[in-house]
């Protein structure tokens, strides 16, 4: 059974959108870079000192970490394996670190969804949101493309052109793996 969705791409890319879209419960990751306007502790990261962050890696808390713009991200290990011993569907995005770590440890309730867009548009895209180190982030977009390659189940070009089939791409899919979620967790009375 699916219990894990990870979507991954470059920066810009459009991964957190989309993961929106699949109408599933998000898996909150952590980090020690600022909070930005606009964002919540507990939901879009869960934000906390390095120390922190390196004494719930040290205690195996955090599946794997990365350290990316100076800054350590991680991803939890209990959300993960909650959602797999309840039969539950959870999305996460993560980087290239993390697919290969899930890959390692989940290989059987994963789905890694790799979002490819052009360049451009991912600059495109972090200017309008007005997000910091555009350049220092664009740089690895050669780099995230060919991780999206190397380790994705599926590749959703998500160029402008193509949004609106990718939105449809991903809430079919998110829909399906409900209805999996649901008649695994409440499979139908044979008795009736």
């Amino acid at each position: 059974m699916i219990n894990i969705v990870a979507f991954m791409g470059p920066s810009g890319s459009g991964k957190t959108t989309l993961a929106k879209y699949m109408n599933l419960r998000k898996v909150t990751t952590f980090t020690t870079r600022s909070i930005r306007k606009g964002e919540r502790d507990g939901v879009d990261y869960f934000f906390m000192s390095e120390k922190e962050f390196l004494r719930l890696y040290d205690e195996g808390e955090l599946l794997e970490r990365t350290e990316y713009g100076g800054n350590l991200y991680g991803t939890g290990i209990e959300p993960l394996r909650a959602a797999i011993s309840r039969g539950n569907v959870v999305s996460i995005v993560i980087d290239i670190n993390g697919a290969r770590r899930l890959r390692e440890v989940f290989p059987d309730n994963l789905l890694i969804v790799g979002i490819s867009s052009p360049m451009q548009e991912c600059i495109d895209r972090m200017v309008e949101r007005g997000e910091p180190e555009i350049e220092r982030r664009s740089q690895s977009h050669g780099e995230e493309t060919r991780g999206v390659m190397e380790v994705s189940d599926m590749i959703i070009n998500n160029s402008k052109e193509n949004w609106w089939k990718s939105r449809l791409v991903v809430e079919a899919l998110g829909k399906s793996l409900m209805e999996q979620d649901l008649r695994e967790n409440h499979p139908a009375d044979d008795a009736g």
